[in-house]
């Protein structure tokens, strides 16, 4: 799996992204294809549970931007199923 933002930060380039709270795909899918580098999709701040995160994730898809989670909680199961649904992060 290709990540542009990894492969900008090795080359120094400046990076700009978002964090997003709103627990909708339609926000991630418009977010995710107006230049931004990232997304960091909140679920520690917000309502919104892993089957929602699973389609924010799939609405970036075909974009350039890379998607990073912050779960809900600091645990490793929490941890790897999130990384399971597709984020870079």
């Amino acid at each position: 799996m290709k990540n542009l933002l990894k492969e900008k930060l090795q080359k120094g380039e400046v990076v700009i992204g978002t964090f997003v709270s709103l627990g909708h795909p339609d926000v991630t899918e418009r977010l995710s294809r107006l230049g931004f580098d990232w997304l960091v999709i909140d679920g520690e701040h917000s309502p919104m549970g892993l089957e929602t995160m699973q389609q924010m994730l799939q609405a970036m898809n075909g974009s350039n931007c890379t998607p990073i989670v912050r779960p809900q909680w600091n645990d490793m199961v929490i941890i790897k199923r999130v990384l399971d649904i597709s984020a870079h992060g």
